[in-house]
């Protein structure tokens, strides 16, 4: 992995471009469609096609467990911001594309210009709506007590619960606090993305290994 010349005009032109580049790398790996002069943003384009868009701050580690590609923030010597989209990493073997460019290497000269930021594509069950608080109801419920009976090993119920009580928020403080979460039982889009990974999520991967797309 090579670091951009900041001292280099053509390269700090392409940093410029760097996030639409990403992005489209990042949809790419989707087979999702962005275009860079559609007058929404990229958040709006996934959204249209059925994906969120989540914006976060953590580590390589983060990435490990969520699994998914991700675009990256880097800061370069004089510190501007550039873009690239982590499509693969296994062990410390990166695959990420910036301004168009596949590159291939050890992700720790990635990790030399990043400092936590990055944005990733979900695909959410279609009875998601909105966060679940306890006390909550509808068909997500259903969806996420089904969830929850797979990562504990068992056969979901004929008939799941309609209603978040008591148990299933315990349950889901002890999945986020296992995860890395915050285990406040609320079940926001990461909380999701992360049940999803555990029991076998649609879409690609960084690590095939850790489960297939």
């Amino acid at each position: 992995v090579s670091t951009p010349s900041s001292q280099d005009n053509n390269e700090i032109t392409l940093k410029a471009h760097s996030r639409d580049a990403a992005y489209q790398a990042l949809f790419n790996a989707w087979k999702i469609t962005y275009d860079s002069k559609d007058g929404r943003t990229a958040c709006e384009q996934a959204q249209a096609q059925n994906l969120l868009c989540h914006e976060g701050k953590g580590d390589i580690e983060t990435l490990r467990v969520i699994n998914k590609p991700a675009l990256l923030k880097l800061i370069d010597a004089q510190g501007k911001d550039y873009y690239v989209a982590l499509t693969s990493l296994q062990e410390n073997n990166a695959t990420f594309t910036m301004n168009g460019s596949t590159q291939s290497g050890d992700i720790n000269q990635l990790l030399l210009r990043w400092q936590g930021d990055y944005e990733l594509l979900w695909r959410l069950p279609g009875e998601y709506e909105d966060k679940l608080k306890p006390g909550g109801h509808g068909p997500f419920v259903m969806w996420l007590d089904r969830q929850l009976a797979i990562i504990d090993g068992k056969k979901p119920r004929s008939k799941p619960r309609n209603v978040y009580d008591d148990e299933m928020v315990k349950k889901v403080k002890e999945f986020q606090s296992a995860a890395g979460l915050k285990p406040d039982g609320i079940v926001d889009p990461t909380t999701v993305g992360l049940m999803i990974m555990k029991t076998g999520g649609e879409g690609p991967v960084l690590d095939y290994k850790k489960g297939a797309g």
